[in-house]
């Protein structure tokens, strides 16, 4: 057993240590609420033990902190980090026989909880986007790495719930649960880096009221699916097989395989700007271990863009044009370019909102830039997914 780093106080500093509202059980509490011996409320929450006593790290807690740890708010860690740490010895017989006032960074990384880590399961996040750069440090926060972040988490469980929706309405009835795959409530945003975490449609009281077992069985199915195939996006971009840049290979369903591509786009960061790479974790992918998508995992998405063939029947775009308009209102620019026959053709081009973020401020008009996208009827605008500035060539005549 390791020594503790700390001042020896008395023993009965936490009465007769009973607790109160137990969170964990394993052979006995490992984490729960204790009062001390004025009546103050405390968190305890199990270190290590040998033959002898078991060893727990208790701290003074306000009711709201637990509350936030209780909706899966704040982790144990965090509702550990408090002025006052002390370190707890209670023999086999449930006696308090050691007492030291401490600082918990002088406690065993490896006996703490790992960051992250929920007082139960069920409040591990659904599913978790953290962007990081160089850039993105706590208090600088820009306000376009927020907004990207938060979206793009949406967006890209959006469009897989869209692909299993549409399997849904075929069968002629909705799913409750990918209707609120539609708007995730978010469940916490932490602000080192910048993360945004989500809760489970699962968590929704409401959510089965009325359904029968074989229904409730198909909504969480469904669930597992959308993760499922998250997953087999991640494995897609981390991939090293050459036969890979086509898109997963592993999925025949030329629709689910595009939808997946999609919501890896969201998942990566932008070829520019401040988010260099994005954490992607939760519950929702069955793992609690980050997986850490760069700039070279979103070249891969747009280079198997490019080669899947586009969506109902949209025809691809892939041109270099000259800017004439410029319709920032409207996420769009005005684009010319000439045919095989010399002639100059005119459209409009609509731009993501991503996009516009990243390329808006950099347009100008008479501009040459390269454009990936699908477009539909001649007079509609072409969808733009992809941009690429072309630089121009230095003047040699200064």
């Amino acid at each position: 057993m390791w020594d503790v780093v700390g001042k020896t106080k008395v023993t009965d500093l936490f009465g007769r240590f009973e607790p109160i509202d137990v969170q964990i059980w394993h052979d006995g509490p490992r984490t729960f609420t204790l009062h001390d011996a004025d009546g103050g409320l405390c968190l305890a929450h199990w270190l290590d033990a040998d033959a002898d006593f078991w060893r727990y790290v208790v701290v003074p807690i306000s009711q709201a902190d637990y509350d936030r740890m209780t909706r899966g708010e704040m982790t144990i860690i965090e509702g550990l980090e408090q002025p006052r740490v002390f370190v707890v010895d209670q023999n086999t017989q449930g006696e308090v026989i050691a007492v030291w006032l401490t600082a918990l960074s002088d406690l065993p990384s490896d006996a703490l909880p790992r960051p992250g880590t929920m007082l139960r399961r069920e409040l591990e996040p659904f599913f978790s986007l953290k962007a990081t750069g160089r850039t993105i440090v706590p208090g600088a926060i820009p306000s376009s790495v927020i907004k990207t972040t938060v979206e793009n988490a949406q967006k890209a469980i959006k469009c897989l719930a869209e692909y299993e929706m549409e399997i849904f309405k075929r069968r002629g009835h909705p799913s409750r649960s990918l209707k609120m795959l539609y708007d995730l409530p978010a469940q916490k945003l932490l602000a080192a880096s910048f993360e945004v975490q989500f809760r489970s449609p699962l968590m929704q009281p409401s959510l089965f009221d009325g359904l029968p077992p074989e229904t409730i069985k198909e909504e969480k199915d469904v669930l597992s699916r959308v993760g499922e195939n998250l997953r087999i996006g991640i494995d897609w971009l981390k991939s090293e097989s050459a036969d890979s840049d086509r898109g997963p290979s592993s999925v025949a369903d030329v629709d689910l395989r595009d939808a997946i591509m999609e919501a890896m786009k969201y998942l990566t960061p932008p070829s520019r700007g401040a988010i260099e790479a994005m954490e992607v974790r939760g519950e929702i992918l069955g793992q609690t271990t980050p997986q850490r998508l760069t700039r070279e995992h979103r070249r891969r998405v747009s280079g198997a863009e490019k080669q899947s063939r586009p969506r109902h029947g949209l025809k691809k775009f892939d041109k270099t044009v000259t800017i004439i308009d410029i319709l920032g209102e409207d996420l769009m620019i005005r684009v010319e370019w000439p045919n095989e026959k010399g002639e100059t053709i005119s459209r409009q081009c609509q731009m993501h909102d991503d996009i516009w973020e990243l390329y808006g401020e950099l347009f100008h008009v008479n501009q040459s830039i390269q454009l990936f996208g699908t477009e539909t009827e001649p007079k509609k605008p072409i969808q733009i997914y992809s941009v690429q500035i072309i630089e121009s060539e230095p003047d040699t005549n200064c």
